[in-house]
C-alpha cells in the first residue's frame, strides 16, 4: 500500500487553504490524501472530491469539558501569563473579571508562570494528552485504526491551534508518525494560547511570522521551520480570478463608471457596533459628502448572519454581500464555511475591482496592499457609552499589526469626518502610498526572494510537505525531488 498523508482539517480557513488552492492537487500528484474533517465540513468535502482523497470525521468533543479541559485552561493561563504582549494585554484587558478574588486569581497564575517555567507548560501538555486518552478511548483508537488502514506517515494539522485537530496529531506522535502544522494566519504566533504539540515542522507564510513563532514557541526553534506565502493568495495572480470589472460589477448590480468603496466587516464579537460605522458612512454618501459619487459595497465576515445590516441592504447606492457555504447560501460559522470556486472568486474580485477597501484591521488589508488597492483603516465607534468603544483602538495595538501602522501605507481614521477625508483623498490619487503598501506585502506574505501573490505558494507548501513525507518514510520510495521554488 502507498503512503499517504492526512490533513486534519478542523475549520473552513484550513479547508481553504488545503483544498481550494493548489496545495491538494500538488500533494495528489505524489501521494495519497486522507482529510480528517470538522463534521460540518464533511459531507461537502466529500460532494467536492469524491475520488481525490478519503474524507472522514474528526470526532467533536467539548474542549472545555472534563478533565482534558481543566488542564487546557490552566495550560492556557499559565501560557498567557509567560508570553504577554500588547496583544494579549489588550484581550486581557476586555475579558478580565472584576473583584479582589478573581485579581488574586489572576496575580496568582503569573506568579506560578514566572517560577515554574516553560517546563511546567509542557507537563501540562502531557497531562492533557493522558487525560483525553482516558476520557476518550474510542476516538484514540478509531484514529488509530484510521492511520494503519491507510498507512499514514505524516499527518499535518492544519489549524494549529485548535483543540479538535490536537487529538489526532497526539495519536499521530505516539503511533511514532511524523507530524507537522500550518500556522494558518499572521496574527496566531502573537494572539493564539498554547501549540497542543510539539510539531516535527512547522510551515507559515513569511519570514516575519517565522520570527514571531520561535520567540513565542521555543519548541519549534529546534524543529523544521518554513516560509511558504499564502496559498490562497495565490488568487491575486491568476487574471481568472480576478475577472474584469464589468463582470464583476453586472454580477453584483453596481455601476462600473462609479467608484466602489469596498467595506469589509470584521466578526460581530469584535465589533458588534460596527453596522452604525457603515450606516453613518452610507448617509454621508447619499448626502453627497463624499467626492465623485461612490456607491457602497459591504462584505460581511462569513460568522456574521447579516441581520444587523438588514436596514442597510434595503438602501440605495449600497450592496451587502452576505457569504454563503459555496453551495446553499447560508453563512453557518466558520467551521463549516466552505465557499466554492464562484463564491472565492467573487471575494477576489471584489477586493481588486474597489476603489477603495475599508475595514477594522483585518487580513483583508494586506490582501489589498497585494491588489495595491487604496486602503483605509477604521479606528472608531459609534456606540457611545458602550464598552466596546475602546476596544476598537485597541487592535491597532495588537502585536501583529503593528508593521501596518508602521508602514504609513494605510491611513488610521478616528471618525466619521476623518473617514470621508480619506476616501476623498486615495479616490483622487489611488497611487499615493503605493510603494509603502507593495513593502508591506512583500513583509508580511511572501518568504525573503520571493514576491508575495506569486502564484507559487500553494504548489510551494505542497511541495514541502511531499519532502517531509518523503523523510517520514526513510526514502523508501522518492516521493519527490523537491526545490524551493
Amino acid at each position: 500500500m502507498n503512503d499517504s498523508i492526512v490533513l486534519v482539517v478542523g475549520t473552513g480557513w484550513g479547508a481553504r487553504t488545503f483544498v481550494q488552492t493548489t496545495v491538494l492537487e500538488t500533494l495528489l500528484e505524489r501521494a495519497l490524501v486522507v482529510i480528517l474533517a470538522h463534521p460540518a465540513l464533511v459531507s461537502e468535502l466529500r460532494r467536492r472530491l469524491p475520488r481525490a482523497a478519503a474524507v472522514a470525521p474528526l470526532v467533536d468533543v467539548d474542549p472545555h469539558a472534563g478533565e482534558p479541559g481543566r488542564i487546557a485552561r490552566k495550560r492556557s493561563r499559565l501560557f498567557f501569563a509567560q508570553t504577554m504582549n500588547s496583544t494579549r494585554r489588550a484581550k486581557l484587558r476586555h475579558s478580565r473579571r472584576h473583584g479582589l478574588r478573581a485579581l488574586l486569581q489572576e496575580a496568582a497564575v503569573g506568579l506560578e508562570a514566572m517560577v515554574t517555567g516553560a517546563a511546567r507548560i509542557e507537563d501540562l501538555g502531557r497531562r492533557e494528552a493522558a487525560a483525553y486518552a482516558a476520557n476518550y478511548p474510542a476516538a484514540v483508537v478509531g484514529y488509530q485504526e484510521l492511520f494503519r488502514d491507510h498507512n499514514a506517515r505524516l499527518v499535518v494539522s492544519t489549524t494549529a491551534y485548535l483543540p479538535i485537530e490536537a487529538a489526532p496529531i497526539r495519536v499521530a506522535q505516539s503511533m511514532g508518525l511524523s507530524t507537522a502544522c500550518w500556522i494558518n494566519s499572521w496574527d496566531n504566533p502573537t494572539s493564539k494560547g498554547p501549540l497542543p504539540i510539539s510539531y516535527d515542522a512547522y510551515f507559515y507564510w513569511s519570514d516575519q511570522m517565522g520570527k514571531d513563532l520561535r520567540r513565542y514557541y521555543p519548541e519549534s526553534r529546534n524543529q523544521t521551520c518554513t516560509a511558504v506565502g499564502v496559498p490562497h493568495f495565490d488568487w491575486y495572480a491568476d487574471a481568472e480570478m480576478r475577472g474584469t470589472r464589468e463582470d464583476f460589477c453586472h454580477r453584483v448590480g453596481l455601476d462600473p463608471k462609479r467608484p466602489i468603496l469596498l467595506y469589509a466587516t470584521c466578526t460581530p464579537f469584535l465589533a458588534p457596533h460596527e453596522h452604525l460605522v457603515v450606516e453613518r458612512l452610507a448617509d454621508d454618501i447619499d448626502r453627497g459628502r463624499v467626492a465623485q459619487d461612490p456607491q457602497l459595497l459591504v462584505r460581511l465576515h462569513p460568522t456574521d448572519s447579516g441581520a444587523r445590516f438588514t436596514a442597510l441592504a434595503a438602501r440605495d447606492n449600497v450592496i451587502v454581500d452576505v457569504p454563503g457555504t459555496g453551495h446553499d447560501g447560508r453563512a453557518p460559522g466558520i467551521d463549516g464555511f466552505c465557499p466554492g470556486s464562484a463564491e472565492t472568486q467573487h471575494g477576489i474580485a471584489s477586493v481588486v475591482h474597489a476603489d477603495v477597501v475599508i475595514n477594522i484591521a483585518s487580513t483583508i488589508s494586506l490582501e489589498a496592499a497585494i491588489a495595491d488597492r487604496p486602503t483605509i483603516n477604521v479606528a472608531y465607534d459609534l456606540a457611545p457609552g458602550a464598552p466596546d468603544v475602546r476596544r476598537i483602538k485597541t487592535y491597532y495595538q495588537y502585536e501583529h499589526y503593528q508593521p501596518v501602522v508602521a508602514s504609513k501605507a494605510i491611513p488610521l481614521v478616528d471618525s466619521p469626518a476623518s473617514l470621508i477625508e480619506a476616501i476623498d483623498d486615495s479616490l483622487e490619487d489611488p497611487s499615493k502610498w503605493r510603494s509603502e503598501r507593495a513593502d508591506l506585502a512583500r513583509q508580511l506574505c511572501a518568504p525573503s526572494n520571493h514576491q508575495p501573490a506569486d502564484g507559487q505558494s500553494g504548489r510551494r507548501l505542497g511541495k514541502a510537505l511531499l519532502a517531509r513525507l518523503e523523510s517520514a518514510c526513510g526514502n523508501r520510495n522518492k516521493i519527490s525531488t523537491f526545490a524551493s521554488r
